[in-house]
């Protein structure tokens, strides 16, 4: 298949709210068209072997859907309700697109065996921003930092700025793009650990190889594997619980002649591979006949459920010299995925409570001088991992 591909980078923006246990729901068609050459058509051209036609690159920060349309040698460019906004043309082979700051994409000149010469940055409307030449690399992440680019054949990263200056260079994969171990099987499926500097998620899936792996903005991890199927799509919370997971559907054709041992089958659709939103969502292409379409699957939580860290116990509380002193058992998820405490006060029993401090993991006590003689206050405290939380302890009281 001599669609365009895409490596999807991701700027992760991480939103402070709880991660709760939820589902995909979908498929939702945002975008479809027929064959051809106009604005609302996408390319096409059967081959002997393999046909020609467009493949979805990415979903960007904003919700802008990205498809690689080679036929017509262009990027057709839709807003997040499916609305075609313009074309971005281009006169390569293969273009790989990658989400950058401020709307920018990243552009690889491509030579053969997909070894990539040139790094360029463009703009939305096509315009140059910054080029440079290279010897040769076969992929590239743009992050907060840079771009990062893993020389051909190599463990070699190099790390450029926004402005295309080289920044510094590694012989090992740099922990801010994830460091993935996959490790023995057992009754639960294949242990794996994927690594950043702020965290490190540890998890079990049916699978040994993950095809690729990437944080949403509430800092889950997107996990896609190779079925013996089809892709399946898990989206993993910081301390390693499976939220919700996505079976991509499966091609679907028919026979139309038997000659002797010789099969000749007619497509009725095919699909292409998952491509996550920032947010979570899954997208794909799905290609009939007569249409290309975009097909989406909405992330949708259910409030209900908590699927944070395990939430400390016994709280206790007595007056101190300054004020009160509260205590309390770790969570069973410190040390682990737990990042902190976060402790918070009422002035009447189950009342509206306002958080008063944060603590680190492993830190399990807090005296609060604020506090006034006489007056009675009510405690809790949760557990925090990254942007999950646990539930809360049962209320403690004390005064001065």
């Amino acid at each position: 298949m001599k669609n365009i591909y895409i490596i999807i980078f991701i700027v992760a923006m991480f939103l402070k709210a709880t991660t709760v246990w939820a589902g995909f729901t979908g498929p939702s068609t945002i975008i479809q068209g027929s064959w051809g050459a106009g604005d609302a058509n996408f390319g096409f051209e059967s081959g002997d072997t393999l046909d020609s036609f467009p493949g979805l690159l990415v979903v960007d920060e904003t919700g802008n859907i990205i498809i690689g349309d080679g036929v017509n040698l262009r990027v057709k460019i839709y807003d997040a309700t499916g609305v075609w906004k313009t074309n971005f043309t281009y006169n390569g082979i293969t273009v790989e697109l990658g989400g950058w700051p401020t709307d920018l994409r990243a552009k690889a000149n491509v030579g053969i065996f997909s070894i990539y010469e040139k790094l360029q940055k463009y703009d939305y409307n096509g315009n140059l921003v910054w080029s440079v030449a290279m010897n040769g690399f076969q992929n590239f992440w743009v992050t907060d930092g840079g771009v990062w680019v893993q020389a051909y054949g190599q463990s070699k990263y190099s790390l450029y700025s926004p402005t295309g200056q080289l920044i510094k260079t590694s012989t090992t994969r740099p922990l801010e793009l994830g460091v993935a171990e996959s490790g023995l099987k057992g009754s639960s499926g294949y242990l794996q650990r994927v690594k950043y500097p702020d965290r490190v998620f540890s998890f079990f899936i049916p699978w040994k190889t993950m095809n690729s792996y990437q944080q949403d903005t509430r800092g889950n991890l997107i996990v896609t594997a190779q079925t013996d199927s089809k892709d399946v799509v898990y989206k993993i919370s910081a301390c390693g619980k499976i939220l919700g997971q996505l079976q991509m559907p499966a091609d679907k054709g028919h026979i139309v002649q038997q000659l002797g041992s010789e099969t000749f089958s007619e497509l009725d659709y095919e699909y292409g591979k998952p491509v996550i939103a920032p947010n979570g969502d899954v997208y794909t292409w799905k290609r009939t006949p007569d249409t290309y379409s975009i097909l989406t699957w909405t992330w949708v939580d259910d409030p209900n459920v908590l699927s944070g860290p395990d939430a400390p116990a016994g709280p206790t509380l007595m007056p101190s010299t300054t004020g009160l002193y509260l205590t309390w058992t770790a969570s069973t998820s410190d040390p682990g995925c737990v990042t902190g405490y976060e402790v918070s006060r009422a002035t009447t029993a189950g009342g509206v409570a306002s958080i008063i401090a944060t603590v680190d993991k492993g830190v399990i006590k807090y005296n609060d001088t604020t506090t006034v003689a006489g007056t009675t206050y009510y405690y809790k405290v949760r557990a925090v991992a990254g942007h999950e939380f646990s539930p809360y302890t049962s209320e403690v009281s004390g005064k001065r």
